[in-house]
Formats: C-alpha cells, structure tokens, sequence
C-alpha cells in the first residue's frame, strides 16, 4: 500500500518510548523492498508487543530545534509518515558504507552521541583490521583467529611464505565484494581468481601476481591480509557458520543462534548475493559423522565466542554495541575460526534466530530506555 503522510498528535515523550531506527536508501528515499518491508513490519510488531513506538527515519527530517522527526511507521495495515518526538532509543540500520558517510548521517550521528537524553547503539561499520587489532591482544582468543596482516606487498610476499593459502580482503567491504583468493601449487607458483569466481589465473611469480592485483585495481593498502582456513565441506562446497551475539534485557551479551552458509559450486564465498544459500547446523553435522561426534563441543565454543568476544571487541572499541554477527569457519577437525565481525547483519532468514533476535533487541532497547530515565 501507499504510504500516507499526515501529522499526528505527539504524546508526551516522558510517558511513551519511542525506538527510532535510523536508515537511508541510495537515493535517501522511502522506497524499500520486499525483503525489508518484511522485515520492518516484524521489528514493528515485536515492539508493539513490548510496549514501545517504533519508527524509521532519516537523519534529515530530525528538527533538533523542537526535538521532533517526521518517521515512517506500520499502522492499520499501511505505511504512514508521521510527526514523533526524537527517538528515547536509536538504533542506526544504514546497511551501506557510503550511505552512513554522507554528511548529514555523520553531522547527525555526532550531534546525537552528545545528546543526554536520546541513546543511541550500533552507531557505526567495523572495519577489518581493526577488529583484527583489537581481538589480537588477548591471548585466549589467539587460537581462534587467523593470521592476519596489513595490506601491503611486503606484507604480502611474507604472508604468502607462511601459508598456502590467502585471502586478500577490502578492510571496509562487504557480502563479499572484492575478495581475492590466492593459492600456492609451488614454491613460486600461484593460482588466483576473484573469490565469487570459479575461474582461476596462474602466475610463476611473485611480480606477476602484483600486476594482476594491480591490473584487477586490488588497492592493497585498504586490505587486510588473511590466512585461509582449511574448511571443513558440505558436498564438496565451502561453508561459513553465522552466528549471532546480543546484549539482552539486563544489557549482558548473549548467544542468539547459528546457522550456515553454503558457497556455490567453485566458489570462495558464501554470501547469498553470490549464489550461497542457507542451510542449517543439523544438516552440517548429519552430513558428516566426524564433525557430528564433536557437536556439542563445537556448539559449546560457538556460545562461549558469543559471549565473550563482544565483550572484549566492546573494551578495545568503546561504543554502544548491541549486537554483531560473526562469521565462523570450522575445520574438517571441528576447530573453530573467527574470520569476521559484522555491526550491522542483515536479518536472518531462518525464523526461529530471527524471532529470537527481535525479542533480545527489543528487551535491550527498554533497558536502554529505563536505564537512561533513571540516571
């Protein structure tokens, strides 16, 4: 349906929490697709079930003069825009990099940290080294990251004697995008392709594999240099495990729930966008019987990474977090890999994560409310 835009009364904010989920679109417009508009409509509901007011908006229609905000909202089967008071809770859904970097989201997003009475969590994209950085320095968590550096040639050339295989990664990318894969077949020997490609180039040396990264536009010092993991596989494909951490009602992090990805035939990444499709843990498991005596183990270390790894991201890079999503590899042993963190996940298909997900969001949401009323 169409979306109407009226003005409505505005109640006393005092007395009602609002919960605002920052967005904008490419052409910072209300025009969604069907998969958020699904999306959106669930968060709605979940909030309603919890007593708040949800609503989406964009940073440019935040009046900060009369602390108001024209907000989209899911009422009576339909979409309205409608006037709010700033929101008592924000939480930033930007799902692009370029779309949070533009300077009204940024002017906003500075304002709003430094307003007491509006909270604000999630506020920004992680990058990849600096997540890397981070998890690094404590020692437990060293057995469960790979080996991953700078971009640079040098950096390169030694990564590349210590391992035979590597990934390069965008420090700031996304679902995928601009991934290259590097395998060592000799000494001085190499096989590359682009990791959401099945086609590979062969290179004799290491001068040549530079000018096909130069040629393929790979800007290495916006890199990061990574270990590839031996992985265990599903049919012969690769697959990455998804699971997902939040804060919940007493604002304590949280293991949500896991599910898998599975890569298309030949390639290197599992993003949906790429041809990966979903697929559970029971069906990783049931498929092979070495990884499925060692299930409770691996589901054991699943939780405890959940816990404990936002924990120590949050201490390292002190913002308001309330969820991150990981992405795990796991080895035909059954060991466990943190290949990634992600602040801003897109929403699980799986139904039961997702269920579970909205109702720990939305209790973190009304302890940030509380929490922010009695101080």
């Amino acid at each position: 349906m169409k979306e109407k835009d009226r003005d409505k009364e505005i109640q006393d904010p005092k007395s009602q929490i609002y919960l605002g989920i920052l967005i904008d679109r490419k052409n910072s417009t209300w025009q969604i697709g069907k998969r958020s508009r699904f999306l959106y409509r669930e968060m709605t509901e979940a909030a309603k079930i919890n007593q708040m007011v949800l609503y989406f908006f964009f940073a440019r229609d935040v009046d900060w003069e009369k602390r108001q905000v024209y907000g989209h909202i899911w009422e009576r089967e339909q979409w309205a825009k409608s006037l709010f008071p700033l929101p008592t809770v924000i939480y930033s859904r930007i799902v692009e990099r370029s779309w949070e970097n533009r300077t009204v989201n940024q002017e906003f997003l500075a304002k709003v940290k430094q307003d007491p009475q509006t909270t604000l969590f999630n506020s920004r994209f992680l990058n990849k080294y600096e997540v890397a950085q981070a998890l690094g320095v404590y020692p437990e968590l060293r057995p469960y990251l790979p080996q991953t550096d700078a971009g640079s040639q040098e950096n390169l050339k030694n990564i590349l004697n210590q391992h035979p295989d590597v990934y390069i990664k965008p420090i700031d990318g996304c679902k995928g995008q601009g991934i290259i894969f590097i395998q060592r077949k000799h000494p001085h020997t190499w096989m590359l392709k682009k990791a959401n490609s099945v086609s590979m180039r062969s290179v004799q040396n290491f001068e040549q594999l530079v000018q096909i990264l130069d040629k393929w536009r790979v800007p290495l010092e916006k890199c990061i240099l990574q270990q590839a993991i031996s992985r265990a596989l599903y049919r012969g494909r690769n697959f990455d495990i998804r699971a997902l951490a939040q804060k919940n009602g007493e604002g304590e992090w949280t293991y949500v729930g896991a599910a898998a990805r599975l890569a298309a035939p030949g390639r290197e990444v599992t993003h949906m966008v790429n041809g990966g499709k979903r697929i559970s843990l029971i069906q990783i498991f049931e498929k092979n019987s070495h990884l499925n005596k060692k299930k409770k183990q691996i589901q054991s270390e699943l939780r405890w990474l959940c816990q404990v790894v936002p924990k120590l991201l949050e201490k390292q890079i002190p913002l308001n977090w309330g969820l991150f999503a990981f992405d795990i590899a796991l080895t035909p042993d059954g060991k466990l890999y943190l290949l990634e963190v992600n602040s801003r996940p897109g929403s699980y298909s799986e139904r039961k994560i997702r269920r579970r997900s909205l109702a720990y969001l939305m209790a973190y949401c009304r302890y940030l409310a509380e929490r922010g009323s009695e101080s």
